[in-house]
């Protein structure tokens, strides 16, 4: 994926799997950042989207455990909620059609 990505700097795939990838490997900094690059590529695909969604859901209860609910756990659930509101807008166009496209 890094030499995909070292000659083309826009492939949307490319980047959800780095995502994942570094999310596996727990280097969150890394992750989050290609998560969001992929989410910026392509704002009307899924995928990206709802990494990103599991992403932050999974930094924030870690933050909760580790902390006393502090102000991160917070900006973790700002940005959540604002991956999920952008998730509802695309649920709601492709629900749009279906109903007009068989």
């Amino acid at each position: 994926m890094k030499a995909i990505l070292k000659h083309d700097k826009s492939n949307y795939l490319s980047w959800v799997l780095s995502a994942v990838s570094f999310q596996e490997l727990g280097q969150s900094d890394k992750a989050l950042t290609a998560f969001v690059k992929a989410s910026e590529l392509q704002p009307d695909q899924l995928t990206a989207w709802q990494g990103l969604a599991a992403f932050l859901e999974q930094e924030r209860n870690k933050t909760v455990v580790t902390t006393d609910g502090g102000q991160q756990a917070n900006d973790l659930s700002e940005k959540l909620c604002a991956v999920y509101r952008k998730l509802e807008c695309l649920f709601e166009r492709l629900s749009i059609f279906n109903i007009y496209i068989p």
